[in-house]
């Protein structure tokens, strides 16, 4: 199992993303083996380290890169284990997604404030069609009415001329 990370628990406001300089909590309760790849510690181990996040001690192929601390000067740098580095990878991959999730949630959003505008456009048409024929009914009638009362007044000039 050496060189392989062990699975291990992540939250968004784990400790290690806060720090601004070395964690020297170191625990009491250190594992008899480095605390990614399970390697067993024996007297000729001499390349323990412990990380400067997490504190917990590892072997030296399990901590060999550099950091950054998070809120720590510019050239803060401190020595992290794989299990730290694969926190703070999956933090960024988990940041990324969610600002790409964010940016399509606002397109939707956007599309379906398109969309509502276009239903309360249709909407607006529809009613001036039904107001238009509506109107087109009463003048049809109003028509038929002028026509009849013309009609009438035909009528009643030629009963007049007679």
């Amino acid at each position: 199992m050496e060189g392989v990370v062990r699975e291990f628990h992540f939250t968004h406001d784990d400790d290690i993303f806060s720090l601004a300089d070395k964690n020297d909590n170191k625990s009491a309760n250190q594992n008899a083996n480095c605390n990614c790849c399970q390697k067993a510690w024996n007297a000729k181990n001499k390349d323990i380290a412990y990380c400067d996040y997490c504190a917990l001690a590892y072997c030296a192929k399990c901590q060999y890169k550099q950091r950054r601390f998070p809120n720590g000067k510019e050239n803060s740098l401190g020595n992290i284990c794989k299990v730290c580095d694969r926190k703070f990878n999956l933090r960024e991959l988990l940041k990324d997604r969610n600002l790409q999730i964010e940016a399509q949630t606002n397109q939707l959003l956007s599309k379906h404030g398109m969309m509502a505008q276009v239903e309360q456009h249709e909407q607006k048409n529809n009613q001036i069609r039904r107001e238009g024929r509506k109107q087109a009914k009463i003048y049809a009638t109003d028509i038929k009415k002028m026509q009849i009362l013309v009609e009438k007044l035909e009528f009643k000039v030629q009963k007049i001329k007679n």
